[in-house]
Parts: structure tokens; C-alpha cells; sequence
């Protein structure tokens, strides 16, 4: 059955209160998947109907991210065309995102807006609707109108992500059969998906109880890595209590990661990489939408991983993954699907998704600056430490001040020769000079802007360079770049401040233990310590 067959934050539980008569006006358009159903003045409350909890009853909670729901409309509505998809995707669209403040958004704290209730209750709607024709409904349900034995030890304990004593289940058969055989189905799916339990992972932060600690880390693991509920050879071991085994968590993490390697570079890599709030731009780079382009890394990093690569090889590209919305960039001609080895770029620094962020767009120049932050932010984990506003003024005079005619690699020099500036320019200048030779698209520079040689040779850290591909390829196998990646996975788990990971690591046996694994295994590694503690 298609996926069913086939360190959460305490806060006060949002209460979740709708006036009847929004669910009848719900009904109403004949347009929607579900014809107008009255619920008649014999019919139960809406809280009864909806089966809704109220503060005294959740403690714990995080909402879905849009990206979540939409992996798990694909695998709710499986077997069906784009329509419904297209539909319920439009829903999820109009969800304000959880907030995002420069750590990991699946465990932010969820910024409530107005009219929530509504729209998660307008997605349950829709999505109850469509789900009655779809394959899983069809192997859930071989007989429609009597199929609530299936749907309460089948479809709830993965949708809720808990279990169900005996009085649960024997209520939600009641209710279950309380409508007309030809209405239940329907009714019954708008109570599971409008449920607080459906829209968030509400867990307890200690969970003394056995199998629901098992139930908290294995659904916590099938979102983090396929962003959504747990597929069956999952859920065997979570229902048998095995997956609180490191052994066994490492085992599924790499099965899912083979599954579903997209699905985790979306999730994981666009956050790590600072470009996730960049998927929901309109803007254009040289006429690509830029989500497009942003979707550059977390595409060829999928690849590498589905290789059992290394994560050296995402710096140190060995080809380029390349989709029809970027062909055109790198001068690439016939592609219409899938990926293209051998063409390209030969580094990340050269990819358009690092074009757009790190070069001056007018005249396709790459900010030294802009890059080497980027760098030693991003790629080192390191928290660089800009001036302040009480000194800001004092760096714009000598920014001014500068004489024009200095390459790239003077004028830097120039700035940290003013200790105003040199705390903050010592930090990154050297790693974005080291990058130079490279230009936008992965073009050759030999020139600066200024029509000086380009020289890129020297010493960062302990990187001795003669050219910038050699700087880049003992970047890629540094110790300090690998530290970096594994503790993002971290912070991704366990949504720990950006650089706590990194130091965590540092004071630990991972670095040993990470040493010489591929990128699946890496991530199977930091997903046991997120879940259990480093």
C-alpha cells in the first residue's frame, strides 16, 4: 500500500476552535472533490466530529513544514494525475511557513496567523475528498463504507504519529459508523486530517513509555528524511519497539536516504546552505527562475549521495547535475529530462546556484567578500563576527575612502590595514581571494575587474594553494569542511544553535567515527546522535 504498504519544543497547545457553520459553508461549492453534505441538526458537535483536542490534552507540538505537507499529499494521493496535487498544493502555498530564523525549521516554533484553523481545515477538506479515490484509499479500503478496522490500526497510527488504546479505537469505530455507509468514509478522513495530530508532531519531551518513544523517534526519522509518515518496514520495527537500536535507526536512515534522495537534499541542503527562504522568490537569474537555480546543490548533492559518494565530491564536482531550467546557463543544448554527467562546472564556486549568490549580477564579477564569508559561514560553520552599528560609521569612511584603482586582493588589504576593519576582514578575505580564478558559471578568470593579473596562490588556514582548484580540492577533503557537514545533519535533527553541532563534534569521538564514510553514512551517524544525544 503505497507507503503504507509499499526533540520537540514545549509550548502551549494552540487551541483549535472552528464555528460549525465555517465546516457546512465548506461544502458548499460543488466544484471541490466532495459534493455539499449536510450534517443535519441530530449531527454531532464540531469538536465531536473533528475529534479536536483542546489545550489540557497536547503539550507538545511543531507544525508541519509546507514542504512536508506536500510530501505527504504525494503519498496520500497515490496513483492520482497533477490535478488534485496541483489543487491541494495550492492550499499548502497559502500556509504561512513555520518561522525561520537561521536554524533548522522543523522544530521552530510555529508562528500562528490568522485564519490557520481555516486553511488546515480547508486542506482536510480537500484532501479527505480526493483521498477516497486514490490507490491507497483503494488497498486500505476494499469495500467502501466498511473500512474502519483498517483505517484505525492502519491509517491513524502513522498519520497521528501515535498509538491508540482500546477506547480510542472502539470511539473512532463508533463514530466511524454513526453516518450513512455512502457518507462515513468521507467524514471519518475529514476527522483524521483536520485533527492537531495530523498537522503537527506533538510528542512529550521525555517519553517514559516504551512504545511511544518508539513511535516519537521513529516518526521523527521518517520526516526528517523523507518528510513524511513512516513507511511500512518503518513502522514494523517502530510497532516492535526495535527502533530505538542504533543499529537499526543507522539501517533505515540509509534505506531512506536511497529512496528518497531528493526528498532529503530539498529538506536538508537548502536549509544548510542558506537558501531556503529563496524558493519561494518570483526573481529571475539570466531569465531562470531562481528557485530553479537554488534547487542547483540540493539536486547534485541527491546524486552523489544515491552514488555513496563522499561529501568531498560536492565541492569537487566530478560532473555537473544539470535540469532543463539550467542547460541554457552553462551553454548545454538538448537536455529535456533527467541529468547530464561531464558537463560543467568542475566546483560548487562555479555552479549558477553560487553565481547568483556570490557575484555582483551587473557585470558578472565575483564578490571576494561575498564568497569568502560564504565560505566560512556556511562550508566551516564558523560565526563570523561582523562590526557592530556603534562602529559602522567608522568602516564606511574608510570604505570610501579607498583609492579605486586597487585590484581585488590590494583593496582588501587595504581595508585590514585599519584595525576597525581587520577583526572583520582577517576572518574571510583570504578564502574568497583563494576562489579568484573562478568565475561565474564556472567560467576561467585571468583578469580582476580592475584589469589586473588574477593571482590566487598563497595560504588559508592550513591550506597551501598554487591555483584555485587546488584551494577548492583540499577544502572539499579538509577535516574542517567534513566536521561542518556532519554537524548540520546534527543541527537539522536536533535544531541546536548554527555552530553548537560544529563544537560538539569537536569535543567528541564523531570526527573518527565519520572519517572515510560516504554522505549516507555520514547522515545515518548524526541522525542516531540527534536522537539520542551526541
Amino acid at each position: 500500500m503505497g507507503r503504507l504498504c509499499d526533540a520537540t519544543t514545549r509550548v502551549p497547545w494552540l487551541v483549535f476552535s472552528v464555528v460549525f457553520g465555517f465546516i457546512s459553508l465548506g461544502f458548499n461549492n460543488c466544484s471541490e472533490p466532495y459534493r455539499a453534505k449536510s450534517l443535519g441538526n441530530s449531527s454531532p458537535s464540531s469538536m465531536q466530529v473533528l475529534g479536536l483536542k483542546t489545550v489540557h490534552d497536547l503539550t507538545f507540538y511543531t507544525r508541519l513544514t509546507k514542504g512536508e505537507y506536500r510530501y505527504v499529499v504525494r503519498d496520500l494521493l497515490d496513483g492520482m494525475g497533477s490535478g488534485p496535487i496541483g489543487d491541494l498544493d495550492g492550499v499548502i502555498g497559502g500556509f504561512a511557513e513555520n518561522l525561520y530564523e537561521g536554524s533548522y525549521k522543523n522544530h521552530t516554533l510555529v508562528n500562528t496567523y490568522p485564519n490557520i484553523e481555516k486553511d488546515q481545515f480547508e486542506l482536510a477538506r480537500k484532501l479527505a475528498g480526493y483521498f477516497v479515490s486514490s490507490n491507497l484509499f483503494k488497498r486500505l479500503c476494499s469495500s467502501p463504507g466498511s473500512c474502519a478496522d483498517s483505517f484505525v490500526q492502519d491509517l491513524l497510527p502513522r498519520l497521528w504519529k501515535k498509538t491508540l488504546n482500546a477506547q480510542e479505537q472502539e470511539e473512532l469505530k463508533t463514530f466511524y459508523n454513526s453516518y450513512a455507509s455512502a457518507d462515513r468514509d468521507f467524514y471519518f478522513l475529514f476527522r483524521v486530517f483536520a485533527s492537531p495530530y495530523f498537522h503537527y508532531k506533538i510528542f512529550n519531551a521525555k517519553e517514559k513509555d516504551p512504545l511511544q518513544r518508539s513511535f516519537k523517534i521513529g516518526n521523527l526519522l521518517s520526516y526528517y528524511i523523507t518528510g513524511s509518515y513512516p513507511d511500512d518496514e518503518l513502522q514494523a520495527d517502530i510497532d516492535s519497539g526495535k527502533i530505538v537500536e542504533e543499529q537499526v535507526i543507522r539501517n533505515h536512515v540509509e534505506r531512506l536516504l536511497q529512496a528518497h534522495p531528493v526528498r532529503f537534499a530539498e529538506m536538508f541542503v537548502l536549509q544548510w546552505l542558506n537558501v531556503s527562504t529563496l524558493m519561494s522568490t518570483s526573481t529571475k537569474y539570466k531569465n531562470v527562475a531562481v528557485p530553479d537555480v537554488m534547487l542547483e546543490p540540493a539536486l547534485i548533492f541527491a546524486q552523489l549521495m544515491g552514488d555513496g559518494d563522499y561529501i568531498s565530491s560536492f565541492l569537487e564536482l566530478k560532473y555537473n547535475v544539470v535540469n532543463p531550467g539550467l542547460a541554457g546557463l552553462y551553454g548545454i543544448s538538448g537536455i529535456t529530462s533527467g541529468w547530464t554527467r561531464g558537463q560543467g562546472t568542475k566546483t560548487l564556486f562555479g555552479t549558477a546556484y553560487m553565481s547568483y549568490l556570490t557575484s555582483d549580477h551587473e557585470n558578472d564579477n565575483p564578490n571576494p567578500i561575498r564568497r569568502g564569508s560564504y565560505v566560512v559561514n556556511h562550508l566551516l560553520c564558523k560565526d563570523i563576527q561582523f562590526p557592530t552599528s556603534a562602529i559602522q560609521e567608522k568602516v564606511d569612511e574608510v570604505v570610501n575612502n579607498a583609492p579605486m584603482d586597487l585590484s581585488p586582493p590590494a583593496r582588501m588589504a587595504y581595508f585590514r590595514g585599519f584595525p576597525v576593519c581587520a577583526s572583520c576582514h582577517n576572518q574571510f578575505d583570504h578564502h574568497g581571494l583563494a576562489l579568484e580564478e573562478i568565475g561565474v558559471l564556472g567560467a576561467t578568470r585571468t583578469k580582476y575587474y580592475t584589469g589586473h593579473d588574477v593571482v590566487a596562490t598563497g595560504r588559508v588556514d592550513d591550506i597551501q594553494y598554487n591555483n584555485s582548484l587546488e584551494f577548492v580540492g583540499k577544502l572539499a577533503r579538509s577535516e574542517a569542511f567534513s566536521t561542518c557537514f556532519a554537524s548540520q545533519v546534527y543541527n537539522y535533527i536536533t535544531s541546536s544553535p548554527y555552530t553548537q553541532g560544529f563544537n560538539a563534534i569537536e569535543k567528541s569521538d564523531v570526527k573518527q567515527v565519520i572519517a572515510g564514510r560516504s554522505i549516507g553514512q555520514v547522515v545515518a551517524e548524526m541522525v542516531v546522535r540527534g536522537l539520542g544525544g551526541i
